[in-house]
């Protein structure tokens, strides 16, 4: 299983708080494990793309991955506050 990685997720995930950072490698860890991930992680699908459905994964209270399931693996779409990713997302439309 294959894990593509954007400049975005890339960008984001510098700025996050150490904690953040490992919830987020877990999260990594059990996508590429379980391409379903357990209910407890709140996966949720927030649109539908050209390219594929965008879902969001809660990392936290406040932190947010987004996460694109492909073919063969996945994409790390963005990480960041749950406010900044949709604020994101939205401009990008």
């Amino acid at each position: 299983m294959g894990v593509e990685i954007t400049n975005a997720y890339i960008r984001g995930y510098k700025r996050l708080p150490k904690h953040i950072q490992e919830e987020a490698l877990t999260v990594i860890y059990e996508l590429a494990r379980w391409p379903q991930l357990p209910n407890s992680r709140c996966l949720e699908k927030i649109r539908d793309d050209v390219d594929g459905d965008v879902y969001s994964v809660k990392l936290d209270l406040h932190y947010r991955m987004l996460v694109q399931p492909l073919r063969d693996g996945f994409r790390l779409r963005d990480v960041g506050t749950h406010d900044e990713l949709y604020a994101r997302e939205r401009k990008n439309r």
